[in-house]
């Protein structure tokens, strides 16, 4: 991997030859690799394309600060989503983070709580914005 062009304080990569495609990095905290480095563009590459894509502020090689203005949150995640890190555990810090949130974890659901318990979720989410 070739060092990223530092622009504003973000990691920005270019990697590959070809047309040019751009890779949103994927917002979320099991998040362990930057996105050029990831198994996705290195498939992009092989197949010929130019992958260009960078790393959110204050993570991996980005000097930037990140924004987080959040006051409130609800958190919501299924206990029996055993994805790697565990989704329950990085709620639960989140949670922790914010002075205002709210943590509901659906006992019977895995990654989608909104669909595995709809009715219970529908309920948590109409209490919290019925707070607000």
């Amino acid at each position: 991997m070739e060092t990223p062009a530092m622009v504003d304080g973000l990691a920005v990569y270019k990697t590959g030859e070809g047309e040019p495609i751009f890779l949103m990095p994927y917002p979320h905290a099991s998040v362990t690799e930057p996105m050029a480095e990831t198994e996705l563009a290195k498939i992009l590459v092989g197949m010929g394309r130019s992958v260009i894509t960078f790393d959110p502020p204050g993570i991996f090689r980005s000097t930037r600060e990140p924004l987080v203005t959040m006051e409130e949150m609800l958190s919501c995640t299924g206990e029996k989503d055993h994805r790697l890190p565990p989704p329950v555990v990085m709620n639960q810090e989140l949670h922790e983070l914010i002075l205002n949130s709210k943590l509901e974890i659906f006992e019977n659901s895995g990654h989608s709580p909104f669909i595995e318990e709809e009715e219970q979720f529908r309920g948590v989410l109409l209490a919290f914005l019925g707070e607000k």
